[in-house]
């Protein structure tokens, strides 16, 4: 079973790897059918495990949540707050029950990926800034201040700052992070114009920017939900799913 070079271990044979596999998958399905035994005999709706970037699980996943609960009151949520590979990975070890993501997983074996809804750009200013009286956004005019954008090891601050570099623009990059609220603070503050998902702008709350929108000059990103390929599905995945489903795509323009 195992690979050998006198007395160390290299790694498995293609035997013991298939055995490994087999034995984790029956790991798997033997922990879901205890999790549906236990949900049977206790009072309550059970709970559901979501692996998601932090931009979801700060924005997209209060609205679904709110409107899920409508219909099962007594469901506990986990929210583990990972990048995109580890989302898959948690998903695939059947350590949680779903991962939703900006991208879909590099490794998709033994996953099963759906499309769930568009993310949209919206550029953020500071109130007063010269780019509210602009007629029409465009590259190079915003390339001409500073940017305040998602890191580039995201997906989202990959795609703005590849964006750039396609027209041969080379903006001074002020600040980058991983955080939403950090790029709309530090716009606040007057160091640079932002670029951020749709969904992380509030115009109730964000009094101190001005968000303008880009037209299609940056693409829309697809966000991905990811479930393990043979797993029991619960009537709560399909809910959940229906309801991440309904209320982003029902989302208002702000």
């Amino acid at each position: 079973m195992l690979l050998r070079r006198g007395n160390k271990a290299l790694g498995l044979t293609e035997p013991g790897r298939i055995v490994l596999e087999r034995a984790s998958r029956i790991i798997m399905e033997a922990r879901e059918l205890k999790t549906v035994g236990d949900e049977l005999r206790s009072e309550s709706d059970g709970k559901l495990v979501i692996a998601t970037t932090q931009y979801h699980a700060r924005y997209t996943l209060l609205p679904a949540i709110r409107r899920f609960r409508l219909l099962h009151p007594h469901v506990s949520f986990s929210i583990l707050s990972v990048d995109p590979s580890s989302a898959a990975r948690l998903v695939k070890t059947g350590d949680a029950d779903f991962g939703l993501s900006g991208e879909p997983p590099e490794e998709s074996r033994g996953l099963v990926t759906y499309p769930c809804f568009e993310v949209r750009r919206l550029v953020i200013v500071p109130r007063g800034h010269p780019l509210t009286k602009a007629r029409r956004l465009s590259l190079q005019l915003l390339a001409k201040y500073p940017l305040i954008v998602y890191d580039r090891r995201l997906s989202g601050g990959a795609q703005v700052l590849r964006t750039f570099e396609q027209k041969g623009l080379k903006p001074e990059i002020a600040l980058s992070a991983i955080d939403g609220e950090v790029l709309k603070a530090y716009v606040a503050a007057g160091l640079g114009i932002g670029i951020i998902q749709h969904l992380a702008y509030d115009p109730v709350t964000d009094t101190r920017i001005v968000a303008l929108d880009p037209g299609n000059l940056f693409a829309p990103t697809t966000a991905y939900i990811t479930l393990r390929a043979g797993a029991l599905l619960r009537p709560l995945h399909a809910t959940s799913c229906a309801c991440w489903h309904r209320s982003c795509r029902s989302e208002p323009a702000p």
